[in-house]
């Protein structure tokens, strides 16, 4: 039988109780949708300011047609690395994700 919906449905999975980011589990899910090259709707629940976040993370993305979903995953990475070790030689480094994200494909993308 042939599909007719070709979006993922998603939600914050794992953000409530369980206390995990918002922004890395939608960045996680739109990995996810792309390496399956289906689309994705995302559901915040009433979060009106990860709603904007996301509509401003989009954006950039939607703007940046050779971003890869390894070249985001990369990004993940390497803002997991940086936050997780040496947060006291590291004090400047005080982003968020998607501005972490956002920076560095501007940095990427922006200079080709």
């Amino acid at each position: 039988k042939k599909l007719t919906n070709n979006k993922l449905n998603k939600s914050l999975w794992g953000c409530g109780v369980f206390g995990g980011d918002p922004q890395l589990k939608y960045l996680i899910q739109i990995i996810v949708s792309s390496v399956c090259n289906r689309g994705i709707v995302f559901f915040t629940y009433g979060n009106e300011t990860l709603f904007k976040q996301i509509q401003e993370i989009n954006s950039i993305l939607d703007q940046t047609s050779s971003l890869t979903a390894g070249k985001l995953y990369q990004y993940l990475e390497e803002y997991c690395t940086r936050i997780n070790s040496n947060k006291e030689e590291d004090q400047d480094f005080n982003f968020d994700l998607f501005t972490y994200c956002s920076n560095q494909i501007k940095k990427d993308f922006e200079t080709n």
